[in-house]
């Protein structure tokens, strides 16, 4: 009787690991094409030059950044590649250090805590590169 309860708790252990892998097999595709969605669309991008400001709407491709979009703008970036990340030097002509102002980037109103080259923009999301004062 023992070994019948053996045999069946196998069974069981076989199938339940069966119906889990065909269930990650249908359901990956699923959450992969809602972050797919979730990174199509259209996002706002403001260039706040400190005295004045440039307004974009761009459509957003697959894994989009924010330097992407910045680069989307077809305004003038110069960068600079570090270990943590790109960072922006200046944007159209307008340097970092200038009058002890520096280019930051915000999400939806908050600093994010990576470069702008390793923050994955959403639809919907409003980016901003501001000319200002250092908070640091």
């Amino acid at each position: 009787m023992r070994k019948i309860h053996i045999a069946i708790l196998i069974i069981l252990f076989v199938l339940l690991g069966f119906v889990l892998a065909e269930t990650q097999k249908y359901l990956k595709p699923v959450v992969q094409d809602k972050i797919n969605a979730s990174r199509q669309g259209k996002a706002n991008l403001t260039i706040d030059f400190g005295n004045n400001s440039q307004d974009f709407e761009l459509d957003l491709k697959n894994e989009a950044t924010a330097l992407d979009l910045l680069k989307d703008s077809k305004l003038e970036v110069g960068s600079k590649q570090y270990d943590f990340g790109t960072m922006i030097e200046s944007i159209n002509g307008v340097e970092n250090g200038e009058g002890g102002k520096y280019w930051i980037y915000y999400v939806n109103g908050q600093t994010p805590m990576v470069s702008a080259d390793k923050y994955n923009v959403k639809s919907g999301d409003k980016v901003e590169f501001k000319f200002e004062s250092s908070p640091f």
